[in-house]
């Protein structure tokens, strides 16, 4: 047995034992969410009833006192009321439930009419081969615009792109899906995810400001050089370490798509661009025409950065369903109102 056979066969042995798998097995253990949320929420309550029994307090200093806050039980009989009580209140005034809902309703018309997965796979497919790497780490990476479809659409495009360069499929498959998931949330533009992340900071702001908000635009330069350096990252260990322990493969033919369904698509996507570009005229009109809607300053930031959620829905909406009449995927006004209820389930 050569060197190489006895250190594949303890890589397999290390594999199957290793700390890793221990902990995918663990992890695959785990309740759903839902019943996670359900019991801390009965472990904070039990944690409260520790809390009064040994008298936790805290002082805070507030126009020019000192107030002393003590701990409340909610397992006793003024606890429960106020729970059951502020139930309703706290989900429906939880600030990123609307954000949130708002806007995927546009974004899950758009993925769910084919237009965000087309785009998908025909910016990857047009990588040069001397980029192949990058830009498939990177269309990864922005794939979080198009909520889960990432998952679905990319890895077998990846591997057959890789295989049709020679390279192995394997490697491609391991790039576009590293992309995806150490990606996911990080991009060069807003998505749907970043509402969710300003309604959960101006929360958090408020108690100490009330009149702090937080835009959804506030981790936008990070999001950007998180793209490119996750986008860096993937690539060199791609490069340097995934793809030469897989080797390389002779190059293969991918098979073409169907000319029916590409026309279809060529069609969607000629008349989302031009919805693309309509609607995008009219946004410059109304922030930049004096008197307009959109024009100046709101309370706390510009009036378009204020509405752009809305904005957001507006544009994904339009394209989605330009996409979606266009591609045949959207025939009535039930097939859109079956996407928006897709997308919230």
């Amino acid at each position: 047995m050569g060197l190489e056979e006895v250190s594949l066969s303890q890589l397999d042995v290390y594999s199957a034992s290793g700390w890793l798998d221990r902990i995918e097995r663990a992890g695959n253990r785990l309740p759903d969410p839902a019943t996670l949320f359900l019991l801390g929420t009965l472990v904070l309550m039990l944690l409260s009833q520790l809390a009064v029994w040994l008298d936790w307090q805290v002082q805070r200093d507030s126009s020019m006192e000192v107030e002393t806050i003590r701990a409340v039980s909610l397992l006793d009989s003024a606890g429960i009321w106020w729970l059951l009580s502020n139930l309703v209140q706290n989900f429906v005034n939880f600030p990123p439930l609307g954000l949130v809902l708002v806007g995927l309703l546009g974004i899950g018309v758009s993925e769910r009419s084919g237009l965000l997965p087309v785009l998908l796979r025909r910016v990857l497919a047009m990588a040069p081969r001397a980029l192949l790497v990058p830009a498939t780490v990177l269309v990864g990476v922005l794939s979080s615009l198009t909520l889960d479809a990432g998952y679905v659409v990319l890895p077998p495009l990846a591997g057959a792109l890789f295989l049709a360069a020679g390279r192995s499929p394997l490697a491609g498959i391991a790039a576009v899906t590293s992309g995806v998931t150490c990606g996911f949330s990080a991009n060069l533009f807003i998505t749907g995810l970043d509402p969710l992340l300003a309604g959960l900071s101006t929360s958090a702001a408020v108690l100490l400001d009330p009149d702090y908000r937080v835009a959804i635009t506030a981790n936008w330069w990070f999001m950007i050089a998180s793209t490119l350096l996750l986008t860096l990252l993937g690539t060199l260990v791609t490069t340097h370490i995934v793809e030469p322990r897989l080797g390389h493969q002779g190059v293969a033919e991918v098979a073409p798509e169907q000319t029916a369904q590409r026309a279809s698509e060529d069609r969607g996507l000629r008349r989302a661009a031009l919805m693309f570009l309509i609607l995008s005229c009219l946004l410059l009109a109304a922030v930049l025409l004096p008197g307009a809607p959109l024009a100046g300053q709101g309370a706390h930031f510009p009036r378009w950065m204020e509405v752009l959620v809305p904005l957001l829905l507006i544009l994904f909406l339009g394209i989605g369903l330009a996409y979606g009449i266009g591609a045949g995927t959207i025939r009535s006004d039930r097939d859109a109102v079956e996407m928006m209820s897709e997308t919230m389930k």
